[in-house]
């Protein structure tokens, strides 16, 4: 579980990795430099997505007990790429923003997640695709209105997108 997390926090800006299997590869090589068992380790990367910022990985180990039985101990984690420097996240709170690909708000909708600072204006991304259809504005899962993306963070908040069928 602590060789997962560090080799999260180690993680660079979606922006550094060029696909999504070198951000797969950089954190398998993060979690190689954090292990120290003498274990057997299984990985499974759930899913790298540098255009969303995340990464989701589940660790088993399996190990001895002292009487000769074996065990096994899991851990899942999913990790936001785009943090920013822990000593400012501790001086300032932190808001989780995420855009979904559609308003039912579903781990598999979603579409960029980004940990900002108290203050910090929300950037809006890149207009997702959709076959068939046309992108026509984000929309505030809370509020259900156009979003403005003008002014700080104040809240965690989530977003969707609203699509017309394209003719």
């Amino acid at each position: 579980q602590n060789a997962l997390a560090a080799a999260g926090e180690t993680m660079k800006e979606p922006e550094t990795y060029k696909s999504n299997e070198s951000l797969e590869a950089a954190f398998l090589g993060n979690l190689i430099q954090q292990l120290d068992s003498s274990s057997e380790v299984e990985v499974h990367v759930l899913k790298a997505d540098k255009e969303k910022g995340i990464i989701s990985a589940e660790v088993t180990e399996t190990y001895r007990h002292p009487n000769g039985k074996e065990g096994k101990v899991s851990c899942r984690r999913t990790f936001v790429l785009d943090q920013r420097d822990e000593s400012l996240l501790r001086e300032k709170k932190s808001y989780l923003i995420n855009f979904y690909a559609e308003g039912d708000l579903k781990e598999d909708n979603l579409y960029k997640s980004s940990l900002l600072l108290e203050g910090e204006e929300i950037k809006e991304p890149k207009v997702p695709e959709k076959k068939e259809h046309i992108f026509l504005e984000w929309r505030n899962a809370r509020t259900h209105e156009k979003a403005e993306f003008n002014g700080g963070v104040y809240q965690e908040e989530n977003f969707y997108a609203v699509w017309t069928e394209a003719r």
